[in-house]
């Protein structure tokens, strides 16, 4: 018995349900310029914005144990933050709170002239951060 080839309605469906398959899964190419950095005891993070022109670091933070930290790097040419953005970000906004709770701390950060920020995220060792307590324990 020989196979048939498929009809040409049939490949042209077939090539077309795939590709709309694939651009369903990739998404629109582009996604919002935000970060949540959370900090577990068994994973406490610090998160540094890095110059990529320089390897210098413009902003640190230690995220404490039981912490979130939400940075959405903010650019000037109207795409609202949205990563595959014409310029670079020129600043950051950025917001601390408890770990599915409230607002402990908020502020913007405006970037030097002509910075290309990287955002490199850090692991510190776990149960070793001297000062800090297991917030997700309950202290």
């Amino acid at each position: 018995m020989t196979r048939q080839p498929l009809s040409r309605i049939r490949r042209i469906a077939t090539v077309s349900t795939l590709g709309l398959a694939a651009v369903a899964a990739t998404g629109c190419g582009v996604s919002k310029d935000i970060y949540t950095i959370t900090s577990t005891y068994h994973t406490p993070h610090s998160v540094a914005i890095v110059d990529t022109r320089t390897g210098d670091a413009v902003w640190e933070y230690d995220v404490l144990i039981g912490q979130e930290l939400e940075i959405d790097l903010q650019h000037d040419d109207g795409d609202n933050g949205f990563q595959g953005s014409d310029t670079m970000a020129s600043s950051m906004d950025w917001e601390l709170s408890e770990i599915g709770g409230s607002t402990l701390e908020s502020d913007s950060v405006d970037f030097p002239e002509g910075i290309d920020p990287r955002v490199d995220i850090t692991t510190r060792p776990a149960g070793n951060n001297p000062g800090e307590e297991d917030l997700t324990l309950g202290g």
